[in-house]
């Protein structure tokens, strides 16, 4: 499979390399070579450039900075001939934010504007969403350039439209190819940071140790613990995440802790559940994950621990980029006061050299 990646940006190209690095991981497990984008400030040379390798490639990736993305997305969809609509799922979404005016009716129009039979790629907010769609053989994606949007579509969708493309049917696969590149790219964020992140011994620990296994076979950077303590019964199943997560960093002196829980039942919805949690020193972050309706049980598991991996790293990164700044802070405030110690050191030497100088005269 062969697949082109072009970018729009205008002005600093480095300040979306992580969000060009991520989808060129994705598209590397899916064919022969790593991709390099090609990047583009004309919507014109950007559009003519794709269509020209849509000739022999699978498929061409736009990604676009979001000042550029819904324009770039009406012109491509014009340039293209592929028809569009007002997304029905989106205006659900956003025109409850129209009708409390906290969104423009020019951004309400453009953020439901999409390719009829494209598959919606969302975001939380729902703004700038990104999308895929297959005419015969070819297939043409876009999607927005940003810290967290681009995160958003390559693990909640970019993975599963191009593993179909590949003819991955299994959802499982699918989750296990993500496990296995997000473990990777977290256990060399924590190798940077000489760092370690321990995992709590609790539910999913077989597909945790499977991911681990690929990632730091060595367990240099990630492991999994022993045992933690049984709940107790006056605590909820929430505390008694956050506490497990909590007390397995104490307890094996990491930097980092995950832990991710068996499933439940909802004693009032029938519905189940996993809470994962990851913790570093100042606090922990907890999220619950319900499985689909008509879902196998055991794909929320892969759903479970992929969003462990994917929780981990974007704590670690952050936590580590806080204190690679404060490290900047702290050494610019003592090359500071090394400069006014300096200062006047030579002034108080200009002083006696002055002295010495009327003392023999």
């Amino acid at each position: 499979m062969e697949i082109k990646l072009f970018s729009f940006i205008k002005g600093e190209e480095t300040e979306y390399q992580q969000c060009k690095d991520a989808i060129a991981d994705c598209v590397s497990i899916f064919t022969a070579k790593e991709e390099e984008f090609y990047n583009f400030t004309s919507p014109k040379k950007l559009l003519i450039s794709g269509a020209q390798a849509l000739r022999t490639a699978d498929a061409v990736i736009f990604a676009v900075q979001l000042s550029a993305y819904n324009s770039i997305k009406k012109t491509l969809c014009d340039a293209f001939e592929i028809e569009a609509e007002r997304n029905s799922e989106l205006i659900e979404k956003l025109l409850p934010l129209l009708k409390e005016k906290k969104i423009s009716k020019t951004a309400y129009e453009n953020n439901c504007f999409f390719p009829k039979e494209a598959e919606i790629f969302p975001v939380s907010d729902f703004r700038c969403c990104g999308f895929g769609i297959t005419e015969g053989a070819k297939s043409i994606i876009l999607m927005p350039l940003d810290d967290t949007k681009t995160i958003e579509v390559v693990y909640g969708s970019l993975y599963s439209f191009i593993a179909g493309m590949a003819g991955y049917e299994n959802p499982a696969d699918i989750s296990m190819l993500k496990c296995a590149v997000l473990a990777t790219k977290l256990s060399a964020i924590l190798k940077k940071g000489k760092s370690r992140l321990a995992f709590a011994n609790l539910g999913c620990v077989p597909l945790i140790e499977e991911s681990l296994y690929h990632a730091d076979r060595e367990n240099a950077t990630m492991f999994v613990a022993d045992k933690p303590e049984e709940r107790l019964p006056s605590q909820t199943i929430q505390d008694y995440i956050v506490t497990v997560a909590q007390k397995t960093r104490l307890d094996t002196e990491s930097d980092f802790a995950c832990a991710v829980s068996s499933a439940f039942a909802s004693n009032t919805d029938g519905s189940t559940f996993i809470y994962t949690a990851v913790a570093d020193e100042k606090d922990t972050f907890i999220k619950k994950l319900y499985a689909n309706d008509g879902e196998e049980p055991k794909l929320l598991y892969y759903a479970a621990v992929e969003d462990a991996f994917l929780s981990a790293l974007k704590k670690v990164d952050a936590s580590l980029k806080q204190k690679r700044k404060e490290g900047r802070r702290a050494d610019k405030f003592f090359r500071q006061k090394i400069a006014l110690i300096t200062a006047a050191a030579i002034a108080g030497a200009t002083g006696i050299c002055a002295t010495v100088a009327m003392l023999l005269q």
